[in-house]
């Protein structure tokens, strides 16, 4: 998907692109108009200065008077010019040298420009009728005397050709170097406005379920973000109150359980030592004993998790030795992995040590291994592996969970399978406390399928 950053910029410089490339035709166009209509003039000029080196006398006739003049005249013109004057019968007065291509005299009085090609060169034509200079000291009688004369004159373009070219070549390069010049001013002018946003958006990407923080910063933030970033806010705000509510409610309610369930065990304890061993009363009394102490377990899970969220609970973070740490944790969960037929390999390598609080990692992977006994399918597996990029991973053989499972494996009081008979032991509380402990020592807890079937819980260092 394209940033909003991106197709503004793009959007910004190609409109400037078109903008710059038509002003960039528009002022080439004029500027070669120009350098035509001047080398146009100057040939028209040329031509009335050689009309003006024919001179008509009642004696002699037709005089030309070139000579020296007109040595001159080709000499001041750097291009390739050629010439010749008609007489009224359209037949050649006299041309300049090479001139005999140039055919037909003109007919209109008019000076006519025209294009030509001659011998691989592009030419500049111009034809036209004229009256010579008349002498002013033998004037004719009869003015109708003076002979109409032709005059055409043709000129290499190449200069010109070449002139235009190079200037197409400065616009392109110019409009070029503009371009970038506009495109890296206009990105770097758009991602400069896009800065607020982007900080915008790493603040709420920082945010975490339980993390929600303060308000969000609307300092230097387009006039149009605000009423967003003000609702977001409000939200915020009303949703950090909720948890915080949440949070109160579970450690009252833990703690107000305390004293009954203490009184209950006693009661019940007391009973079960009234009835014969062995009988189906005391039997019965102990699966209830074994109940309260599960219960009063779920309590004690609830208030540490109470404290842990308010931050009332102190972490002292230090180099734990790995292994022992597991094979502490794992004797207290053998019995049970093996009534299971469950297999359990300790795959943390000898001397490795970890940087966390030892009690509080104790009780994550007392969790983690309690929470893969009770759910991977019996003969399964069970590892626990240390290794780079990671504090510890618990793996089992599965079953995975869906996609939607994953998402909220790590809520309170949230199980995948409502169904299981050990429904009472667990009650979902286990991994949200080892998520909450993991977040005190600055670790980040998660839960991925693998590609075997099987399914890990990841304790690693949490990003910056």
């Amino acid at each position: 998907m394209r940033s909003l950053r991106v197709r503004l910029a793009l959007s910004v410089i190609t409109v400037a692109v078109l903008l710059i490339g038509l002003l960039a035709a528009l002022l080439y166009r004029e500027v070669s108009s120009q350098i035509r209509a001047d080398f146009d003039r100057r040939l028209v000029e040329d031509a009335h200065v050689l009309g003006d080196l024919v001179e008509f006398d009642v004696e002699d006739g037709l005089e030309l008077e070139f000579g020296p003049v007109l040595a001159s005249f080709d000499r001041q013109r750097s291009a390739k010019t050629w010439w010749r004057l008609w007489r009224p019968d359209g037949t050649v007065l006299v041309g300049g040298p090479d001139a005999e291509f140039l055919q037909g005299a003109p007919q209109g009085l008019e000076p006519v420009l025209t294009d030509e090609e001659h011998a691989h060169a592009r030419l500049r034509r111009v034809d036209g009728r004229f009256s010579p200079r008349i002498d002013a000291e033998d004037p004719p009688a009869d003015l109708d005397a003076v002979p109409m004369l032709g005059l055409t004159i043709a000129r290499d373009t190449h200069e010109v050709d070449e002139l235009l070219d190079d200037l197409a070549r400065l616009f392109w390069l110019l409009g070029t170097l503009a371009c970038l010049l506009v495109g890296g001013v206009a990105a770097w002018q758009v991602a400069r406005g896009f800065v607020p946003v982007r900080r915008l958006a790493t603040e709420l990407s920082s945010l975490r379920p339980h993390e929600l923080g303060g308000p969000l910063d609307t300092t230097g933030l387009p006039v149009e973000l605000l009423p967003f970033v003000s609702r977001l806010n409000t939200l915020l705000e009303r949703l950090q109150g909720a948890l915080e509510r949440e949070r109160e409610f579970s450690g009252h309610v833990a703690h107000e359980l305390r004293t009954p369930l203490a009184v209950l065990r006693t009661g019940l304890d007391l009973a079960r030592r009234g009835e014969p061993a062995g009988s189906d009363a005391h039997a019965h009394l102990g699966e209830l004993l074994d109940t309260v102490d599960d219960m009063g377990k779920m309590v004690d899970n609830l208030l540490m998790l109470a404290r842990v969220e308010r931050g009332a609970d102190t972490t002292q973070l230090r180099a734990v030795e790995l292994r022992p740490l597991v094979e502490g944790v794992w004797r207290s969960l053998a019995a049970s992995a093996e009534r299971r037929g469950l297999r359990f390999d300790d795959r943390v390598p000898e001397g490795h040590h970890v940087q966390a609080d030892p009690g509080k990692l104790h009780i994550v992977l007392q969790n983690l291994l309690g929470n893969a006994v009770s759910y991977t399918e019996r003969g399964g597996s069970i590892a626990v592996e240390a290794g780079p990029g990671q504090v510890l991973s618990v793996w089992d053989s599965g079953p995975q969970l869906d996609a939607e499972h994953l998402e909220r494996v790590f809520d309170r009081m949230w199980r995948a399978d409502l169904a299981r008979t050990d429904a009472v032991q667990h009650a979902g509380l286990g991994l949200s406390l080892a998520q909450a402990l993991c977040r005190h020592m600055k670790l980040e807890l998660t839960a991925h399928n693998e590609d075997d079937g099987g399914l890990r819980f990841v304790v690693a260092a949490r990003e910056p």
